[in-house]
């Protein structure tokens, strides 16, 4: 249940990025009825969770080839992922894993910055039966509230670090 809206999320994102970039999604290799709210909304859990994950591996394969873009995903209040009374947590687990093996296989184009209250999660080794996936991947970067200025500098300093440029 969890996966498929974090996919339908995912896919409603992806569709404003393109849109902020001036970019169509036949232009990346995406159908546009993909990323159409009134299309993500029709179709059933197994089949969005297919197109989510079909649509980012479409992504990353353009913009491999274009060379100019890089995948960059934030999640704000990461912990409420891994609230158990929110997600469940296996399916909690499965987007993490999900996003760290894009992260392996493609780390020259996607990465993704999670933000939170706390590090609490992030810094266990297991969370209920499985091996977290934030455990040793994720860098830790306390910070305060902050402006918007301020933040997109701390987005640049933070993907310089991890080898992406803004």
């Amino acid at each position: 249940r969890n996966f498929p809206g974090f996919m339908r999320r995912l896919l409603m994102s992806l569709g404003a990025a393109l849109r902020r970039q001036n970019l169509k999604p036949r232009d990346i290799g995406l159908d546009p009825q993909t990323i159409s709210p009134d299309a993500l909304r029709r179709h059933s859990d197994p089949h969005i969770t297919r197109l989510g994950i079909a649509a980012v591996d479409t992504l990353i394969e353009w913009v491999t080839h274009a060379q100019s873009y890089r995948v960059l995903l934030f999640i704000d209040e990461y912990e409420r992922l891994l609230d158990t009374a929110i997600f469940d947590i296996e399916e909690a687990i499965d987007i993490l894993d999900y996003l760290r093996g894009l992260v392996q296989t493609h780390p020259s184009t996607f990465n993704f910055i999670i933000a939170g209250l706390t590090r609490r999660f992030a810094a266990q080794p297991r969370i209920g039966n499985r091996q977290n996936a934030l455990f040793g991947f994720a860098a830790d970067f306390p910070i305060a509230g902050l402006s918007r200025p301020d933040l997109q500098q701390l987005f640049r300093k933070i993907g310089k670090r991890v080898g992406l440029n803004f």
